[in-house]
Formats: structure tokens, C-alpha cells, sequence
């Protein structure tokens, strides 16, 4: 027989001995329990445990022993209730207290912990009890009472490794004597080298030493000796994010997410990582969750203090940084970044109460003197200023940053000698990023000393020659001198040196898309995006494009997604908000407006998109106050007057408008929406010198403008000279081929008598941009008109592929098939009616449907209903009459008719009432 099958046998014949013996009682189980303790598996013993108490639930040596192992395995509850239970059994407190203080300890029940009647204890129980409420006494901060609770332990019971561990935190914690406390733990070890917290301490005393990787040792010994040991998982999450080590710190809070969902202290952590990854909305919702305990985790706070901080949410920033002033004055680092928020919010005055004070103990702390710095050049205090910059180049004279800074406060100063000679200085020592050549030479530009920048950019070249930010500054010049061609031909050997690069994929797509290369310009656009995945200027700029080549979808899609990457951004936010009031659904810009902080809401380009939106709504009285706070935010600014200006065009001020208008291109004189503004102004009021005068300024510098060559175009209609009104619009439309402007020509073409060439346009535009709706609708409409209705079926049956639920393409395709194929006209005419009922047009196409698949009962009522909602509606009564007669009430036909008849009044259709009429009257 082989060895597997006779082990096999055996373990067979064990079992059916097994089975035929006397069954355990539970003090039987309680005893094996014990015996597979003793041998540490714990695993079989909690068996026993239970099986104990299944036989028995009143076993109190039981419950004792299982609280204790469920104290070992970390469920501190499940130890504490199996612990009281056992005391109310009778069981002995020797064996029951020192666990039960311990498991009290662990749920942060202090005040039943210090509430432990003590005096039936024997020493090593007592030892133990009085060292579980010296902790009690740490965790309050009492360290006197901690040291002296925890020294009286270790008299009594110096054995034991709990009692040891616990005076070596009343020496960490409460005395900072850290050598004591290590020499406490090392005695510890020799008691029992396996003891958990004792390896925990080791790891928060080594994490105090800042012996990181010795810390993360201590805790990884920890947590091997105590799986569920959950708090020194977390200890170690962040010890590795102080030693960079994501990845490892991920691991563990993976796991403690599992164990702990919703765990403010793994949210603490997690939102750590995430800061350090720079996941910063992530990071945000781990320390919203984390102030849910924000009596053991206030830093969340501050944390998200920095990180609105640096998606530009001052409001929410503030109030973060702000509660946690208030919880914790001393905490450095909150206080520069309090300083920074109030200096972005031009409050100098709190800069400087917050950061005085503290400037004696910190006098060579780079950020509170830059800080300072700024904010004394701000307030005019020049002398000030510079001597804390001198103070920062003096203590950090190797420092770059500190130098430059110094030369951009000088050049604030005015002293642009001095200032440029410390950027030469700072140039020198900044041999590797180029910060001080970069900072020259936008310097120079920003002066507009333009033969210096250029100097400067040649000499940035000879010491950067394989460097592309050199030319990338040189396209920056020429664009600001306008030399379109030089500054292709920089930022193409940037692109060459470095494709992919931001500054000049960017520059390069602006200058092709003036050229109209909207293909070129995407071209560069989508390999900066490649290079740089989810950059939120690129989107825009994307997006940009997209508008400008009528491409709404895609437009719509990279605004969103743009959105879900940076919640906080205004600028797609913005711009998706002005798409949507361009579209006519300004309703939706209020969901992109709200979620932003109330500071954010109160930037101008906010501040614009609600004006204008108010304006798509209706509602002036809104908009104008909307335009005068943006006046109040930016006084010198022209866009709040032209806003003003529309808001009371809407309100019939139209004297006022004009003034707020003149005050727009007071402001700004190329300002060229006001200026057509004005012109369309003038135009209402047939003010043709006025026109003339305006037009021959917009001609100086935008004669090939659209809306220049719209309101030129417009003129000669006022002037009445169709003639140059036609050459006007076929430039119009030459120069900007849009469904609009194909519009105007053809209406100009049937104004002169062109009626085939404004078809015949029609025709091309609708067959070229067969996915236009638009084009699609115009089209069957003109056909509609000169009742060609198998054509404009056609049409509008592509305007209906295009826009399935629109009711006005249902209703004309109804009518236009209503004698061709009446059955499937009274499918369009129904769902159009069904989309919008009630409607006086949908309804009587319907009633004539109807007609036309000889149901004139559906058509009588139909049209009744439709009388009802618009009594006096001439044509509801000629198709009353029509119904009428095709129904057999003749007599009733003719009255309606003659009725109608009787006024002396003209309508569309009045030479067809007559016609009806005569026609009832012969037959």
C-alpha cells in the first residue's frame, strides 16, 4: 500500500474512532482552545471557541478567551462585547479587565476606560489596567497623569510587553524623551520580539527620528504579525508617500479601502496620494470625506485649502485655509498659504497681519519674504520691497529664484537698469532651466523695447543651441509686431527641435487659422494633444476650432470633456455656456454657471456669459444689472457698456444704448462688435450720414469683415439700391459661404427679379451640404412656396433625417404629401401634433389630412377644435368650408364663405375663398 493511501487510511480510521467516541462538552472545547493558543493557532482554537459556546453560551471562560482573540485580531467591538459578557458571567476581572481597557482603548472610549474600578486586581492585571489608562490620559494630552499612571504600571507588572510598549509612548508622545522610549521598547522585545505594538511604536518613533525606510520596516514587521492590523497599514500608506514610493502606498490603501469604505483616515491618505500625483479633483473628494472626522484629521482642511488654491477657487480656498487659522494659528504652512490668498485678492492689509508676526522666527523663510515682498512693491512701498528682495539675495545668494525676483521688483520699481542687471547676474548662475533668459527677454517685450528682446533672444540662442524655447520667444516677438511670416518661420524650427511642444503648436495653428488653414492648424493642434494628453489649452483651442468650422458636435464634446478633466476651468465652461445661447437653449448655461464658487462666479467672463444669457431670455431688467456690475468689476474695460447697451436696446432706451455704446468704443475704439452695434443702431434709425461715417472708419481696419460687409450691404438696401445691394451680398457670400449669408443673396436675388438664380442657388448650397439642416429647410420651404410639392418633400425629408422630433419640418412634410401619399402624411401630421398639441398650425394641417384620406368626420372636428383656440383665423374658416363641402354640408360651406367674404379686409387666400364659393353656388 502506498504512503498516500495509507495516510488516506488512517486519517479515515481516526475520524470513525472519532465518531463512535462520547461527544465533547464545552469546558472539553474551552480546554482544546486553549492547547491550540498555547501552540498559536489561533484559527482551531476560535472554532473551539464557538463550538463551546454553541453548547453552552453561558461559558464564561469562553467568551473571555474568544474577546481576547478577537482583541489579537483587531475587531475591537467584537471584543469588547464578548469581554462584558464574560465579566457579567463571573468571570474572573484578572483575566477579563486587561483585555476589555485594551479593546476600550481602541474604540476611543476614554472616559470608560479611566472609569475601571481596579481595586480586585492582582498586580499583573493591574499593571496592565493602570498602563491602558495612562494612554487613556495621552490621548487627551494629559501627559503628567499618562507618565505617572504608566511608571507605577511598570513597578507592577515589568513582564509584560503591553505595560512596556505603553510607557514608551508616554516618553515618545507625552515626554519627547525618544531615546527612553526606545530603550523601554528594546526590553519589550526581549520579553516577546513578536509583539505588534510594540513594532508599531518602533515605526512612529522612527517616522519622528525621520528614519523613514526604518519606519516603514517596523510597520511591515507589524503587519505581518497582525494582519488586520489596519491602523499600521495605513501608518505605512503614508510613509511611503514621504518616500515617493505611490505605487507601494496604492497597494496598501487598495486594501484598506476594502476593508474600511468610507474610512475618513484612508480618506486622508488616499487624498495624499492623489496630491502628490496631481489628481487634484480626486484629492479634493478624499478630504471632503476626511473632514468627516475632523477632530483627528483638521489637516484635511488645509490640504484643501492648497488644492482649491491651485485650481483657482480663492472663495473655496479661503474658508478652508480660514477654519483652519482658526483650529491651528501656528501651522506655518497654512498661514503663507492664508498670506498668498489674500495677496491674490489684493488684501495687503491681512498679508501683512498674518505674516509680521511670525517674521522674527522666520526671518530666512524664502516664501514669507517673497510674500512680503509683493505685497509692500503693491502698495506703492517701493524702498520696502526691494529691501526684502536685497535680504533674500543676501541669505540665498545662489538662489536664482530669489535673484530674479529681485529683478522683477526693480523693474516694477521703474529701475529697469538695476533690474535688468540682476537678471544678468541670475543668468549666469542658472546655467540648466533658462528661467532668467526666459524672464529677459518677456521683460523686454512687456516694455516694449522690441530691438532688446530680439537682442536678448539671440544671445538666450548662443547659450541654449539645442534649446527650442529660444525660437519659441522669438515667435512671440514677431506676432507682437505682427510679422506673420518670421514668426512662422521661428516657431516651425521650434516645432522642428521639439514637435509636440505647447508654444509653438499653439502660435503655429493661430497664424494658420487668420490664413484659413483650419487643416493645417488641427494638424498641430492634435500633435501637441498627442504630446501632451488632456491639456486643457489644446481642448479649447480645439474646441475653438471646431466653431469655426461649423463642427457643433465635436465642438460640444471636447468642451465636456474638458469640463469632467478640470471642474474648476472657466474658460470651457464659458465657452460651452456662449454655444448654448447661441443655439437658443440659454436655459442650459445656469447648470455650468452654479457649480462654480461664488469668487469664480464673480469673474467678468462669468459675469458676461450670465449677462448675455439674460439677454437670450428676454430679460433685460436682469441683463442690465448683470452689465453695470461688470462695469463696477471693470470700469476700464469696454464689454460692460456693450452689454449695457443691448440690455437697454432691449428695453427701448434707445438714446441710453446709444451713449453706452459710444462709452464701449470710448473704451476701445477697434472694440468691433460695438461699433456694428451702433451701426445697426443708426440703421433703426435711418441715420444714413451717421452710417456712412462709421462704415468709412470700420474700413480702415476691417473692410473684409463679415459683419462690416453685412452692414454695408444693409445700407444700400436703406439707401434702396438693390443693384449694389446685390453686388454687396454676392461678396458677402463669395468671402463667407454660410447657410445665412447663401440666404441674404437669395433674397436679394428675388428683390431684382432673379427668382431662378436665387432657386437655382438654393439648389447647390442644399445638394453640397446635404448634412446642413438648415439648407434643407430653406430649400423645401421655397419649393413649398412655389407649390413644387414632390421636390420640397424630398427636402424636407432630409431637414427630418437631420432633426427627427422637429414639428415644423412634420407639419410642412405633412402638407406636402397630403395629396401624393395622404396615409403617410397623416403619420407625420399626428406625430407633430402628438410632439406639440394645442398648436392652431398643426391642427389645421391635420384637419386637411384628414380630408385627403376622405375621413372629413376626424377633419370637421379637428378643425373645430382649432376655431376654438383662434376664432378669427381666416384661413381655419376657408378649410372649415372646404371640409364642410367635401362632407356634404354645402349650405354650411357657403354661409362660412359668404361670412368670410363679407369683410372688406384682403387675406392670402381670399381670390380662393371666392373661387370656393362660386364654384358651391354653380353646382
Amino acid at each position: 500500500m502506498n504512503k498516500i493511501l495509507s495516510g488516506v487510511f488512517y486519517l479515515s480510521l481516526s475520524l470513525l474512532v472519532a465518531g463512535c467516541g462520547s461527544p465533547i462538552d464545552d469546558q472539553q472545547h474551552v480546554e482544546n482552545a486553549r492547547q491550540f493558543l498555547n501552540s498559536g493557532d489561533q484559527k482551531s482554537a476560535l472554532i473551539e471557541l464557538k463550538s463551546a459556546l454553541q453548547q453552552n453560551p453561558d461559558n464564561s471562560e469562553a467568551r473571555s478567551y474568544l474577546g481576547q482573540l478577537y482583541l489579537q485580531a483587531g475587531n475591537f467591538g467584537a471584543a469588547e462585547k464578548e469581554l462584558k459578557k464574560a465579566k457579567q458571567l463571573g468571570a474572573d476581572d484578572n483575566d477579563v479587565l486587561p483585555s476589555l481597557s485594551q479593546a476600550q482603548l481602541q474604540l476611543r472610549e476614554i472616559d470608560e476606560v479611566l472609569a475601571i474600578d481596579t481595586s480586585q486586581l492582582d498586580p499583573l492585571a493591574l499593571g496592565q489596567v493602570l498602563a491602558a489608562k495612562g494612554i487613556a490620559h495621552l490621548t487627551r494630552g494629559e501627559s503628567s497623569e499618562a507618565a505617572e499612571l504608566t511608571e507605577k504600571a511598570l513597578s507592577m507588572a515589568a513582564n509584560s510587553p503591553y505595560v512596556r510598549v505603553a510607557r514608551a509612548s508616554a516618553y515618545l508622545r507625552g515626554e519627547d524623551a525618544v531615546e527612553k522610549a526606545r530603550a523601554e521598547l528594546e526590553k519589550a522585545f526581549e520579553i516577546d520580539n513578536n509583539y505588534p505594538a510594540a513594532w508599531s511604536l518602533l515605526g512612529d518613533l522612527e517616522v519622528k527620528e525621520k528614519h523613514l525606510e526604518e519606519a516603514r520596516e517596523a510597520y511591515t514587521k507589524s503587519i505581518s504579525l497582525q494582519p488586520t492590523n489596519l491602523s499600521d497599514r495605513n501608518k505605512r500608506v503614508t510613509v511611503n508617500i514621504l518616500l515617493n514610493d505611490l505605487k507601494k502606498a496604492q497597494y496598501d490603501l487598495d486594501i484598506l479601502k476594502k476593508k474600511l469604505p468610507g474610512n475618513p483616515g484612508v480618506a486622508f491618505s488616499q487624498g495624499l496620494v492623489y496630491l502628490v500625483s496631481q489628481k487634484l479633483e480626486d484629492a479634493k473628494s478624499a478630504f471632503d470625506l476626511a473632514l468627516l472626522d475632523q477632530e483627528r484629521y483638521p489637516l484635511s482642511l488645509f490640504y484643501l485649502a492648497y488644492v482649491n488654491y491651485q485650481q483657482g477657487n480663492m472663495a473655496q480656498a479661503e474658508t478652508h485655509a480660514e477654519r483652519y487659522f482658526t483650529i491651528n494659528p501656528d501651522y506655518l504652512p497654512n498661514r503663507k498659504l492664508l498670506a498668498e490668498i489674500k495677496y491674490a485678492k489684493n488684501q495687503y492689509d491681512n498679508v501683512e497681519r498674518l505674516l509680521t508676526p511670525v517674521l522674527k522666527d522666520n526671518e530666512k523663510d524664502e516664501g514669507i519674504l517673497n510674500i512680503l515682498a509683493k505685497t509692500q512693491l503693491m502698495q506703492g512701498k517701493t524702498a520696502e520691497g526691494i529691501a526684502l528682495l536685497n535680504n533674500l539675495v543676501e541669505q540665498y545668494p545662489d538662489s536664482v529664484d530669489a535673484r530674479i525676483r529681485l529683478g522683477a521688483g526693480l523693474l516694477l520699481s521703474g529701475s529697469e537698469e538695476d533690474g535688468f542687471k540682476e537678471l544678468d547676474v541670475a543668468i549666469k548662475q542658472d546655467d540648466s532651466n533658462h528661467r532668467a533668459d526666459i524672464f529677459r527677454v518677456l521683460s523686454y517685450l512687456r516694455l516694449k523695447q522690441i530691438d532688446n528682446a530680439h537682442q536678448a533672444v539671440s544671445e538666450f540662442q548662443s547659450r541654449a543651441p539645442d534649446s527650442e524655447i529660444p525660437y519659441n520667444l522669438s515667435g512671440m516677438i514677431y506676432l507682437a509686431e505682427r510679422d506673420y511670416k518670421a514668426a512662422r518661420k521661428a516657431l516651425e524650427q521650434s516645432w522642428k527641435m521639439k514637435p509636440g511642444n505647447t508654444d509653438a503648436g499653439h502660435n503655429l495653428a493661430a497664424i494658420l487659422i487668420m490664413d484659413r488653414d483650419y487643416n493645417g492648424a488641427r494638424n498641430y493642434l492634435d500633435e501637441v494633444l498627442a504630446a501632451h494628453p488632456d491639456n486643457l489649452e489644446t481642448l479649447v483651442k480645439l474646441a475653438e476650432l471646431d466653431a469655426l468650422e461649423g463642427k457643433t458636435e465635436q465642438q460640444v464634446r471636447k468642451l465636456e470633456k474638458a469640463i469632467r478633466l478640470y471642474p474648476s476651468a472657466v474658460k470651457p465652461r464659458t465657452m460651452l455656456a456662449n454655444h448654448f445661447i447661441q443655439i437658443g437653449k440659454p436655459g442650459q448655461v445656469a447648470g455650468l454657471i452654479e457649480t462654480l464658487d461664488l469668487e469664480t462666479k464673480r469673474q467678468v467672463p462669468v459675469m458676461t456669459v450670465i449677462a448675455n444669457q439674460k439677454l437670450a431670455q428676454g430679460d433685460f431688467e436682469s441683463a442690465e444689472r448683470e452689465a453695470l456690475k461688470i462695469i463696477e468689476r471693470d470700469p476700464d474695460g469696454a464689454n460692460g457698456y456693450f452689454l449695457l447697451a443691448q440690455a437697454r436696446m432691449g428695453l427701448g432706451q434707445t438714446d441710453q444704448a446709444e451713449t453706452a455704446l459710444l462709452e464701449a468704443l470710448e473704451k476701445d475704439e477697434q472694440f468691433l462688435s460695438a461699433r456694428i452695434a451702433l451701426l445697426r443702431l443708426l440703421a433703426r434709425k435711418q441715420d444714413i450720414p451717421a452710417i456712412e461715417h462709421q462704415l468709412a472708419i470700420l474700413k480702415t481696419t476691417a473692410a473684409d469683415n463679415e459683419e462690416v460687409i453685412r452692414v454695408e450691404f444693409a445700407l444700400e438696401e436703406l439707401k434702396g439700391d438693390h443693384q449694389q445691394a446685390l453686388v454687396l451680398a454676392e461678396r458677402l457670400f463669395k468671402a463667407y459661404p454660410t447657410t445665412e449669408n447663401m440666404l441674404a443673396l437669395s433674397r436679394q436675388r428675388l428683390r431684382v427679379g432673379d427668382s431662378d438664380g436665387a432657386l437655382s442657388l438654393q439648389e447647390t448650397w442644399a445638394d453640397k451640404n446635404s448634412d446642413n439642416f438648415t439648407a434643407n429647410l430653406i430649400l423645401a420651404e421655397t419649393y413649398t412656396q412655389l407649390g413644387k410639392y414632390d421636390l420640397s418633400a424630398r427636402y424636407y425629408k432630409k431637414a427630418l433625417e437631420l432633426s427627427p422630433d422637429n414639428v415644423l419640418v412634420l407639419n410642412n412634410l405633412a402638407w406636402s404629401l397630403r395629396e401624393g401619399d395622404p396615409e403617410q402624411a397623416l403619420v407625420y401630421a399626428e406625430k407633430a401634433n402628438e410632439l406639440k398639441p394645442g398648436t392652431v398650425t398643426l391642427m389645421d394641417t391635420l384637419a386637411m389630412v384628414y380630408l385627403a384620406n376622405k375621413n372629413p368626420d376626424k377633419a370637421l372636428q379637428t378643425i373645430k377644435e382649432a376655431r376654438y383656440l383662434d376664432p378669427e383665423n381666416r384661413t381655419l374658416r376657408l378649410h372649415e368650408a372646404k371640409i364642410n363641402a367635401a362632407a356634404g354640408n354645402k349650405e354650411l360651406a357657403v354661409e362660412t364663405l359668404q361670412e368670410l367674404l363679407s369683410k372688406e379686409e384682403e387675406f392670402a387666400e381670399k381670390s380662393e375663398a371666392e373661387a370656393l364659393l362660386k364654384s358651391l353656388k354653380n353646382g
